[in-house]
């Protein structure tokens, strides 16, 4: 099995040991991974470099961020290539939101959180309802009111 991580997301975040334990705990459990950093690639560098991945992992990070990467690359594109083929994608917080129909739910929670331009929060859309990542029991009340005014599951 070999991954093509993306780590995108996790360049303007402030967590650089809990990405670093993603990758040992991969690192143990005997998987081959290279890391690549979607934003300013081509389209073709960026086929090239998935050509030979079984599985597509895009860590966390800035949701923002991430999205404007993956629109200003037609990354979506290649992940949705490699999704009909059959192929295994991971999504950790930042990679999981993208692939709702909306990142609305990761601003949540988040004051004064960066968008770097972003403000259609249009998703990819490869699933059908929202997630909350990083969940805690401090939340439930917030995610009750806040969840009223979803379009879609969580």
């Amino acid at each position: 099995m070999k991954i093509g991580y993306v780590t995108t997301a996790s360049k303007v975040a402030r967590m650089p040991s809990f990405f670093s334990d993603i990758k040992n705990t991969i690192r143990e459990h005997g998987y081959k991974f290279e890391e690549i950093d979607i934003e300013e690639k081509t389209k073709n560098q960026l086929r090239n470099f998935f050509s030979d991945k079984n599985i597509i992992h895009i860590e966390g990070g800035n949701t923002f961020y991430l999205l404007k990467a993956i629109r200003e690359t037609s990354f979506d594109e290649i992940l949705k290539k490699f999704i009909t083929e059959g192929k295994v994608f991971i999504g950790t917080s930042a990679g999981a939101y993208v692939m709702c129909p909306t990142i609305e739910v990761s601003d949540w929670n988040k004051t004064g959180k960066e968008r770097f331009g972003v403000s259609d929060f249009t998703a990819l859309g490869y699933v059908p309802f929202v997630l909350k990542a990083h969940y805690e029991d401090g939340m439930k009340e917030t995610i009750k009111e806040k969840k009223k005014t979803l379009r879609y599951p969580l």
